[in-house]
């Protein structure tokens, strides 16, 4: 019995010391977050391996003065979210200056449910200046497939201004679809126009 509660507290001694370990570096590295230098921010970002740990610090850099921090508050928290958090990430996505952020908030936008995700997309699409973001919001209404909102906005999409806008809902619309009518996000706005007709009065066809 001696022998048997001495590898029982070895055990536990060495339990411990783990747990003191992540203890000490969860705290080495939540200091990094709070750090005045955004470089030194930055590099805590980078660190963080369990965002459960630091997620309210994190949900607060997504506010950062610094561009590149906020970036990667929103990349360290991929696959992490919670609801809560859905209106920070917007925030990112509707008045962020920088492209990329907008194109980040986007990318992650289908981790949440349809019913915060599709409207707050749907918005974007209609608000958004840049045609890379809005491709963006175009690759991520394409993950909510099922929602009766997506298909009649991607088909609306087929007449924006800008190509690379056109190419990406024309091709969502053939994965969630099936379908094809011969429309060219390149080609000429007559027959551009002639095609996207053609996809409305495919979808006034079918069942709802």
């Amino acid at each position: 019995n001696r022998i048997v509660h001495e590898g029982y507290a070895e055990r536990e001694a060495i339990l411990n010391d783990i747990d003191g370990q992540k203890e000490a570096e969860r705290i080495r590295i939540d200091r990094k977050l709070q750090h005045p230098d955004p470089v030194i921010r930055q590099s805590g970002l980078s660190e963080v391996s369990s965002p459960e740990s630091h997620y309210h610090r994190i949900v607060n850099l997504l506010e950062d003065p610094d561009q590149d921090v906020r970036y990667m508050a929103m990349r360290a928290m991929d696959h992490y979210w919670n609801p809560v958090s859905f209106p920070q990430l917007a925030t990112r996505l509707f008045e962020d200056e920088k492209m990329f952020n907008r194109e980040e908030a986007a990318r992650q936008m289908p981790q949440f449910d349809p019913d915060l995700a599709v409207p707050t997309l749907l918005r974007a699409l209609s608000t958004e200046a840049v045609g890379n973001v809005k491709r963006r919001v175009v690759v991520a209404l394409k993950h909510f497939d099922e929602d009766r909102r997506v298909v009649p906005a991607l088909i609306a999409t087929l007449e924006d201004p800008e190509a690379i806008v056109r190419d990406e809902a024309h091709e969502a619309l053939r994965e969630i679809t099936g379908q094809d009518f011969g429309f060219d996000p390149y080609g000429d706005p007559q027959e551009r126009a002639a095609a996207a007709g053609r996809w409305r009065e495919w979808r006034q066809s079918v069942p709802r």
